[in-house]
């Protein structure tokens, strides 16, 4: 696949748009050779230190990505705003930002930019993410998404859900994007065993069967990927 510049990829989603005015997510997918990492971890740190940095709206996290299938996206980094007017007024600031672009510039170096979308939080359910390293990501393509959102609610608020102890949250694809997705759930994990244990008492629930019965014909799952959080910067949540 041709290179896509980074500083075109993140240009491209800042000046999207403000499709989606409340809390949103945006992420942008990187290749990154394994030699490069620590740089781009380092090139993200240097930045968040200086002045523009300390002024990031949200959070800022660099993640990595552990299981992708074909998918050629090694890391991502995720942007967590409250508004897409909030990043809007940062971006326009960071215009002719010395710090700002030579941080873009370091990583249109480092990285191949593949894909980049904003995503729209519309319900979350446990506790902040901003410490669980373990995320698992599910792509869906939702006939109708208020009707699934009531499902998947009835789930988590049940007594089964409420003994839940990640964070899970379930976002509406407002642009871009490399599937036909619809929605994402993506659900955060402190570890692995924490995510194998969830899955089992979820797949053996009486509540997880009304679920599914609930919701049978009316989504197509396009697949899952797993994420590990190597840092955050700020607050994240919506």
């Amino acid at each position: 696949m041709p290179r896509i510049p980074t500083l075109f990829l993140i240009a491209c989603v800042m000046t999207a748009g403000a499709v989606h005015a409340g809390p949103n997510w945006e992420a942008y997918g990187l290749q990154v050779a394994p030699k490069d990492t620590g740089a781009v971890l380092e090139a993200i740190e240097t930045f968040m230190a200086t002045e523009a940095g300390q002024k990031v709206p949200g959070a800022y996290s660099l993640m990595q990505s552990t299981m992708d299938g074909a998918d050629p996206t090694t890391h991502s980094i995720i942007w967590t705003t409250d508004s897409v007017a909030d990043r809007a007024t940062y971006m326009q600031s960071m215009e002719r930002n010395e710090d700002w672009n030579t941080f873009v510039a370091t990583l249109s170096g480092l990285t191949r930019g593949f894909s980049s979308y904003r995503m729209a939080f519309l319900k979350t359910w446990g506790d902040s993410g901003s410490s669980d390293p373990v995320w698992y990501i599910h792509m869906l393509k939702l006939e109708d998404g208020a009707a699934y959102l009531k499902a998947l609610d009835a789930l988590m608020t049940s007594e089964l859900g409420r003994t839940f102890s990640g964070w899970m949250v379930f976002s509406r694809v407002v642009a871009g994007g490399v599937t036909p997705s619809s929605h994402l759930i993506s659900v955060g994990f402190e570890t692995e065993a924490e995510a194998e244990d969830w899955e089992a008492r979820l797949e053996a629930s009486a509540e997880n069967a009304a679920f599914q019965k609930a919701t049978a014909g009316t989504y197509e799952h396009l697949g899952s990927s797993i994420l590990t959080t190597l840092k955050t910067w700020g607050d994240l949540g919506p």
